[in-house]
């Protein structure tokens, strides 16, 4: 776990609100060590390099089919 997750809500003012909420949560010291941690832990099979790959790759692939 290396975050929180926000939904989607088509109300803006309880889109704002559940956003608020959850940035209060991030304030507190356990929660946001133990989300700490599990970033480091999940960054190290990270690679920024190999995820832009994998969009161009889609992305190339994508035009070819819609190109012919």
């Amino acid at each position: 776990e290396a975050g929180l997750t926000v939904p989607y809500l088509a109300d803006d003012e309880a889109f704002i609100t559940a956003i608020v909420e959850a940035m209060e949560l991030m304030l507190e010291p356990d929660l946001r060590a133990r989300l700490a941690n599990g970033a480091a832990v999940l960054g190290k099979d990270y690679d920024m390099d190999s995820l832009a790959g994998d969009y161009l790759a889609l992305y190339q692939e994508i035009l070819q089919h819609r190109d012919g």
